[in-house]
């Protein structure tokens, strides 16, 4: 038989159950002697089952009894009345009330941790200690790996951050000359850490980049030529009692040509360009007006010729009664081998078959070209 030696206080008529029968302390004065074999067989001592009124004395039970199956009604003090273990439910205890946490039992509630968990005693609740840690200062933490986290030595005033890799811990450094772009001097940025108020060409390096854009150069029928013979000379013209400006009129017939004449910009692609022909029908006349235009460019020493690039149509029905019409051509590229600095010619002329409209009241007012050139080089 297991000799079970236990140290606890029960509180005065508390029971205690064994083998199903509830065993309790006499008071002074009622207690008699109790045996129990060696081998646990028969109890010698009285129960209470209900049939008795004797009672075993609570000294010689725990020297000799063993405790199986062993039910405590009531709580336990431990040492005194002020430290009280007690049954709050299915296998919950409490201690003063308060709850005893167990792995697999009732979370541990957030008003229970939060007040504790502070600057001060955060190693006492981590298996992982952090080190130099106090509330007064700022700090920063890193991680070496699956290892604890350290603290970084913050930099002087005026550093900065700087990752040296996934291998490397970070630090706090000055700015260096290869931490900025090229042609910023670290020594040319304040103490302060912002930009000096003086710029300075030293501290400036502009990279040259080319920047594209349409421009464009017009004509009015004063600036044109004509053939002369199908298309007349410019001609003064007051429209509808307004303005008085130049135009030019031509011929129902394929000879009817005007030239236009224009030294290219330096900045000039050498690509192709689009035309934009202004025309007025001072009758009230909405027929069709059908032209076509080409180009050609020379370079300095290259001979100008007779030879035009491709023909793109211009057709488009006029309005009439004095309004303005435009009409722009699809990309036109001149003969010969085009180069910014060139000079550039082209051609319009009528296309008699498609052309309906009254002639002798369709006034031509002007020609714009558009191409596309580098900005800063003109």
């Amino acid at each position: 038989m297991k000799k079970l030696i236990i140290i606890l206080t029960i509180i005065f008529f508390s029971t205690l159950v064994y083998a199903g029968k509830t065993i309790k302390e006499a008071p002074d004065g009622a207690r008699t002697g109790a045996q129990m074999n060696a081998d646990s067989s028969n109890l010698a001592f009285p129960l209470d089952d209900g049939t008795h009124d004797y009672y075993a004395t609570l000294s010689a039970l725990l020297d000799w009894i063993e405790l199986q199956d062993l039910t405590l009604t009531g709580s336990i003090d431990i040492g005194n009345a002020d430290t009280t273990i007690a049954r709050e439910g299915a296998g919950d205890l409490t201690v003063e009330g308060n709850h005893i946490y167990r792995a697999g039992g009732t979370d541990v509630a957030d008003a229970d941790v939060a007040d504790d968990i502070t600057l001060t005693n955060i190693n006492q609740i981590t298996t992982r200690p952090i080190t130099s840690l106090t509330s007064s200062t700022y700090k920063i933490f890193y991680s070496l790996g699956g290892g604890a986290p350290l603290e970084l030595t913050l930099g002087a005033d005026g550093t900065y951050l700087r990752f040296n890799g996934a291998t490397s811990a970070p630090t706090a450094e000055a700015i260096q000359a290869g931490d900025l772009p090229s042609g910023i001097d670290p020594d040319k940025i304040g103490a302060d850490g912002t930009a000096n108020d003086k710029i300075e060409a030293a501290n400036i390096n502009i990279q040259s980049m080319d920047i594209t854009a349409v421009d464009s150069i017009v004509w009015d029928a004063g600036g044109m030529s004509s053939d002369g013979t199908q298309c007349a000379d410019p001609t003064e013209v007051t429209i509808n009692s307004g303005p008085k400006m130049f135009t030019i009129i031509c011929a129902d017939n394929d000879a009817s040509t005007i030239y236009g004449h224009v030294v290219m910009p330096d900045g000039w692609d050498g690509g192709t360009v689009t035309f934009e022909l202004s025309a007025i029908q001072t009758a009230a006349d909405t027929n069709n007006l059908n032209a076509d235009i080409s180009a050609q460019c020379r370079g300095s020493g290259e001979t100008v010729s007779n030879t035009w690039g491709t023909e793109i149509a211009m057709d488009t029905a006029m309005t009439g009664s004095n309004a303005v019409d435009t009409v722009t051509s699809a990309a036109v590229t001149p003969a010969g081998t085009c180069a910014a600095g060139d000079n550039l010619w082209w051609r319009w002329q009528m296309d008699a078959t498609g052309t309906d409209t009254a002639v002798a009241t369709l006034h031509m007012i002007g020609m714009k070209m558009e191409f596309t050139k580098t900005i800063g080089d003109e």
